[in-house]
């Protein structure tokens, strides 16, 4: 079910001609057989599933293998919530390949599996989404990831996602944390839902120890100290864990292809309490390199886009009086709020600057 992910995000970044085309039959043979196991009034996955094998992390798998055997059916939150964002991801594919029909099929049984998995997985009390259902009925474990996915993926109702990012955010000792391996969509969870401050510092926090346990730092398969399967059975050098890597390019950096494969650039960064980031980004079309920095009402950012790629830089606005606007050293005039000229258009919270292939300098200050 991740694989509908990677062949829609591969497509993003790459766009390879006919890829779409050739992927998507298996994508429908995948649905095909998720159909033909589902429940028939719930169109969840509830079955006994053969072998230990069907998890999603360690933690979890540690959780869920230290209930009682003998239960009928198990039914994982993270398949059902994994398989509707597959379906979102294939109505996105079949539109794209001019299947209008297709696609509003594939959406249409995405949001009757969204409400299953609202009814049955919530735990009104605990206000969180429990990891799986034994016979139908709650299984009393909850855990980061699992919550993550029900951010990520639009499961969790508005009033839901208030309450779970609160849980996130002021985790008790029940919840059970995730590894690197997964830490990822934790992360986007948290950025998604608003809460791009505690995301990073949570980031720098669980990454500290690994980064100073070696003077070549790797990335490891478990937090330091503390994997579920004993110091002596996890890797220290693991590439599960490099999703960080993504969030780092795609928030702190800001880096997104506006068009498949890079052919227009969108570089918007996510300061939260940082205050500089430099790096680079190796994408299909050259290089894109970035730096930026934030200090008090000031903030300066330095982007190269490749040859032949336009774009747009996004710099958040330093506050929301007047503003003093300096591309390549010519100072342009900022719009009021809400309006956009000569290529510059004012946000509540954003001043959007449009440029062409090359070097830039933007600098973006509150005036007196």
């Amino acid at each position: 079910m991740f694989y509908a992910q990677a062949v829609l995000n591969r497509h993003r970044y790459f766009a390879q001609p006919g890829f779409l085309q050739e992927h998507y039959p298996a994508l429908v043979r995948v649905e095909q057989w998720c159909q033909e196991n589902a429940n028939k009034d719930t169109e969840l996955l509830d079955r006994l599933w053969p072998g230990p094998w069907l998890w999603l992390d360690w933690p979890n798998f540690s959780k869920w293998e230290a209930l009682k055997r003998g239960e009928k059916t198990r039914t994982y939150f993270y398949v059902d919530a994994l398989r509707c964002k597959m379906l979102e991801d294939m109505s996105e594919i079949a539109g794209r390949l001019g299947q209008p029909a297709e696609s509003a099929r594939w959406q249409a049984r995405a949001e009757r599996i969204r409400e299953s998995i609202r009814r049955l997985y919530w735990d009104p009390e605990r206000r969180l989404y429990a990891d799986l259902l034994t016979d139908g009925q709650r299984a009393p474990i909850f855990s980061e990831l699992i919550n993550g996915l029900a951010l990520l993926y639009r499961i969790a109702t508005p009033e839901q996602t208030a309450a779970i990012t609160s849980e996130l955010t002021q985790p008790r000792a029940d919840l059970t944390r995730v590894s690197p391996l997964y830490v990822y969509y934790v992360l986007e969870a948290l950025i998604k839902s608003g809460k791009t401050e505690y995301s990073y510092r949570y980031l720098a926090e669980r990454y500290a120890p690994m980064m100073a346990a070696l003077d070549f730092p790797t990335l490891w398969e478990g937090w330091v100290g503390e994997s579920p399967l004993g110091a002596d059975n996890t890797s220290t050098i693991h590439g599960g864990g490099a999703g960080v890597a993504w969030t780092m390019m795609t928030h702190v950096l800001g880096i997104t292809p506006l068009a498949d494969g890079f052919k227009q650039i969108r570089i918007a960064p996510e300061p939260g309490a940082l205050t500089w980031a430099k790096g680079l980004l190796p994408s299909a079309a050259g290089d894109v390199s970035v730096s930026w920095r934030k200090h008090g009402k000031d903030f300066q950012l330095e982007a190269t886009l490749p040859e032949k790629v336009r774009g747009e830089l996004v710099l958040p606005r330093p506050g929301q009086g007047p503003l003093s606007l300096v591309h390549n050293d010519v100072k342009l005039p900022v719009p009021p709020t809400g309006q956009k000229a000569d290529g510059v258009e004012t946000g509540q919270n954003t001043v959007t600057l449009q440029v062409p292939p090359g070097s830039h300098r933007a600098q973006l200050t509150a005036a007196d």
